[in-house]
């Protein structure tokens, strides 16, 4: 908590005011790091990349199945992404199912499946787990791939059931092959993000409507991904996404988002890689105003990890992993730092 030095009146009105904002704001970050830890553990982004541009080219007409699970463990250092910063030691486990099945020699029926639990020993409010489904059609005109989908995001809280919520997603997307080595892809993509319990807010931050909140979702999506030599994988990803939440407070979970991010992997010794990403989000509020003033609320997050990942063999591998994330805001409140340590273990089936 930021200090004040205007005297206990204005400690108190400050404090009543901005702690319900501070909680909501905080239970939206506490969502996205949850899915972003579990997308950065399934898989760096440019292996995904470069995975789908292989994908392309393969023609028989067999189904094609992997499986893997992972475990870690490590440490967080700001577990409620606030200016308290609490840390905790945590536990995680990812489950990943991956299915594709030729229908002709052209057409593609793809379908994953994540189970994502995070479990903190102390900050349980916390732990969650997360079930992931995503299915589509792929079809192929040469140089190009496109296809469509549905994608279903079940986010739960067993100690905190205001968090609960689905996210669907209906999504097109077009992809090209350039020179073998590159596989680059736009997506459109548009959502609708649904509180299973929480209500949405009325005219004030402490009031609720009958009904529960919705947000919807409007998203493009631009992904490169290059194998540049045997040692050396690249990748991009860019997004712009407009929320437009029932929430009737000043707006209060309207905005838009711009993200950018850029990651590698690169071999060093035989099958020790050097992991890494770094990604930039900017979130700029439609009506939702800094605490106590009358401007509209900025964020900037930062964030990057490296890391290590050694496979031992063709089914284990072990990753070591370092994670660094930052919110710049107009508003002192919302402003954080926190650091994450995250060892694992990987088996693939």
């Amino acid at each position: 908590m930021r200090r004040i030095y205007l005297g206990l009146f204005i400690f108190s009105c400050v404090y009543l005011l901005a702690a319900p904002e501070c909680f909501s704001q905080g239970q939206e970050e506490r969502e996205e790091k949850m899915i972003r830890e579990m997308e950065r553990l399934k898989a760096q982004e440019v292996e995904n990349a470069y995975k789908a541009a292989e994908n392309t080219q393969r023609r028989p007409l067999t189904p094609r199945v992997s499986c893997r699970v992972s475990v870690f463990s490590g440490y967080d250092s700001n577990v409620n992404l606030d200016t308290k910063r609490k840390g905790d030691v945590f536990e995680s486990i990812l489950f990943s199912l991956d299915y594709r099945k030729p229908i002709t020699e052209d057409i593609k029926f793809t379908f994953d499946y994540d189970l994502y639990a995070l479990n903190y020993n102390e900050y349980t409010d916390t732990s969650s787990i997360l079930d992931h489904f995503r299915l589509g059609l792929q079809k192929k005109f040469s140089p190009f791939v496109i296809g469509t989908g549905y994608d279903l995001g079940m986010l739960y809280y067993p100690y905190n059931e205001d968090g609960d919520f689905l996210l669907h997603k209906g999504f097109v997307y077009l992809g090209q092959d350039i020179l073998k080595r590159i596989y680059h892809q736009i997506q459109f993509e548009a959502g609708l993000k649904d509180y299973t319990n929480k209500k949405a807010l009325l005219d004030t931050i402490d009031t609720y409507q009958d009904e529960k909140r919705q947000d919807k979702r409007l998203g493009v999506e631009y992904r490169l991904g290059s194998l540049v030599n045997r040692r050396l994988r690249l990748s991009f990803r860019t997004m712009f996404l407009v929320n437009d939440s029932n929430a009737r407070y000043v707006d209060f979970y309207d905005y838009k988002a711009y993200q950018a991010s850029s990651g590698f992997d690169y071999a060093i010794l035989g099958n020790l890689y050097l992991i890494s990403n770094f990604s930039y989000l900017r979130k700029d509020y439609n009506s939702r105003t800094v605490t106590l003033k009358d401007y509209r609320q900025r964020d900037n997050l930062y964030a990057g990890s490296l890391g290590l990942k050694c496979k031992v063999n063709e089914k284990n591998s072990m990753s070591l992993v370092y994670s660094y994330r930052e919110n710049s805001s107009n508003d002192s409140l919302e402003e954080y730092s926190g650091n994450m340590i995250t060892c694992g273990w990987q088996y693939n089936f």
